[in-house]
This record gives C-alpha cells, structure tokens and sequence, in this order.
C-alpha cells in the first residue's frame, strides 16, 4: 500500500511534506495500527477504519472534505467482456448504495 504519485505532488503544492515509509504495509489494520502507535500517520478511507469516529476527517484549506476519487479504465475493444459488464454493473449498484453524505 503506497501512496499514489498523485498524492505528493498534492501535498506539495500546497507545501506540505510527506515522508513515505520505504516498506509495504500488508493492510489497511496494519497503517492503522501504525498511527495509532505513533510509528506515523496515515490517509484510509472511513469504510476502512476497524472503529467507526476513531479518525480525523482530512478537511481542505476551504474546510471541505478532501475527497479521493477513483477511476477504472480499459480498451475499448474489451467492452464486451463478461467480466467487465459483471464489474460495471456491480460498481453501479454499489456506488448508488453508498451514502456519499458523510
């Protein structure tokens, strides 16, 4: 689990450092239980904490939350495969399901 390229430049452009761990972890539990040790921090996503509330939303300059957005792209040439319809679909259904008011 390391960070995006994206997400440095991010923080740098708005002059914030971010010093990467050169390891892996192998969990969302494992970062963490890293930051709640005190080893470092870490940027997870709310559905992913292991108690509802224990994080701290990560709020922009403009006291938005910061959200993380997420795309899945393939060639057009594989459109009708089955797998990639059955994925579509699911990713439909779970998105609508979601309460994006939080």
């Amino acid at each position: 689990m390391r960070a995006d390229p994206a997400h440095p430049a991010a923080l740098a452009s708005r002059r914030l450092g971010l010093r990467e761990y050169a390891g892996q972890a192998v969990s969302y539990q494992v970062l963490e239980e890293w930051a709640r040790v005190g080893v470092g921090s870490a940027i997870l996503p709310a559905s992913k904490l292991s108690t509802p509330g224990i994080g701290h939303p990560l709020v922009l300059g403009n006291g938005h939350a910061a959200t993380i957005k997420y795309e899945a792209i393939w060639a057009p040439s594989t459109d009708k495969a089955p797998h990639l319809h059955a994925l579509t679909e699911h990713l439909r259904s779970a998105g609508a399901a979601l309460d994006l008011t939080r």
